[in-house]
């Protein structure tokens, strides 16, 4: 065998080594891990954003219509989900998306509430988690800020 064999299969042996190292870290940091404190199941998870929906959300709306649109009928909420959000649809417009999972990387943790950035994709940061009660939304949808906005 000659030196440079042996270096070759070194480094070989080496990077294969780093990979394993970083193929490791990587399933460390993005599994989904559900957030035992407050929710232990996925139909958990599903009751609560159909229970804060209709109680709170559609609530919001109903009253915004009712005060100041008075000619208006208030539109209807309804869920539909997908393997990482919960999109909350109002007639054909989303409204907000609502996290299914923890993305540490992402700094998502379950039932935060989410901007739409388009139809299938939410904005990166979060407004508020629904199940800790800090959601900040209103008529028309999520609100980064705290007051509401008129």
């Amino acid at each position: 065998m000659l030196v440079s064999e042996v270096f070759f299969y070194f480094i070989l042996y080496f990077y294969l080594l780093l990979l394993k190292i970083f193929v490791y870290l990587y399933k460390q940091t993005n599994t989904h891990t559900m957030k035992t404190s407050t929710v232990t199941t996925m139909s958990e998870l599903k009751l609560q954003i159909e229970a804060w929906m209709t109680t709170e959300a559609q609530t919001t709306v109903d009253t915004y219509f009712a005060e100041n649109l008075t000619a208006l009928i208030a539109p209807k909420f309804s869920v539909s989900y997908g393997r990482k959000y919960a999109k909350i649809m109002q007639e054909h417009a989303v409204w907000a998306f609502i996290a299914l999972f923890n993305e540490p990387n992402k700094n998502i943790v379950i039932g935060d509430l989410l901007k739409p950035a388009s139809f299938q994709m939410p904005a990166k940061n979060s407004c508020g988690n629904i199940l800790d009660g800090t959601a900040n939304y209103w008529t028309y949808g999520p609100s980064r800020s705290k007051q509401t906005p008129k």
